[in-house]
């Protein structure tokens, strides 16, 4: 389910507002003139390939799907994580982790976890 909400075409105030509203960027960042012109632009561009983008489908994809997302990520419903389903004619599983947006900050050593019980892949390094 996409969002009429369009972020990319915001004021640079307005946006800035949004990225801070995610979390996971200090305010102080924001503050920072310099770091504003060099990556809000790329922000700007990333939310308007995310926000433009025409998906194509095909049929679904002969492998399995891990969805990861954060409990309390506003962005994204527990129904548009149950979508990505029908892309696969394989194994479809969805994890919940506390936090925001940026929930992989917090939880990369469970998301570590998850992954290799769901790969398959040894427990052990190799050697």
């Amino acid at each position: 389910m996409k969002s009429n909400f369009l972020r990319h075409v915001l004021s640079e105030q307005e946006l800035v507002q949004e990225i801070l509203k995610l979390g996971g960027t200090p305010p102080e960042l924001m503050e920072n003139r310099e770091w504003l012109e060099l990556f809000l632009p790329i922000i700007r561009s990333d939310y308007k390939l995310v926000e433009t983008y025409q998906f194509k489908w095909d049929a679904p994809l002969d492998c399995p799907f891990m969805i990861f997302n954060g409990k309390q990520d506003l962005l994204i419903d527990a129904g548009q994580i149950e979508e990505w389903s029908r892309f696969t004619s394989r194994e479809y599983s969805a994890a919940w982790f506390e936090g925001d947006h940026f929930y992989i900050h917090d939880q990369a050593e469970e998301i570590c976890r998850q992954m290799v019980r769901h790969l398959g892949a040894p427990t052990s390094p190799l050697h």
